[in-house]
């Protein structure tokens, strides 16, 4: 019975999507724009922390530069 519900509400999904693929499409691509953007600051943030550390590192003298 649990296999056949989800069988019903994949099909009730597919059958939304396939009613309304430009509206899909215009989320889909909404959605990658957003997780570039949050991923471009999430790179940038690391590498920022990095650099906090080595320069750390080069102050106690841990690094022989």
């Amino acid at each position: 019975m649990k296999g056949l519900r989800i069988l019903l509400l994949l099909l009730i999904v597919i059958i939304l999507v396939l009613s309304r693929p430009r509206a899909v499409w215009a989320q889909v691509q909404h959605l990658r724009e957003r997780s570039n953007y949050v991923l471009g600051v999430l790179v940038g943030a690391v590498i920022f922390y990095l650099l906090y550390g080595l320069y750390t590192m080069y102050e106690r003298g841990m690094l022989n530069w």
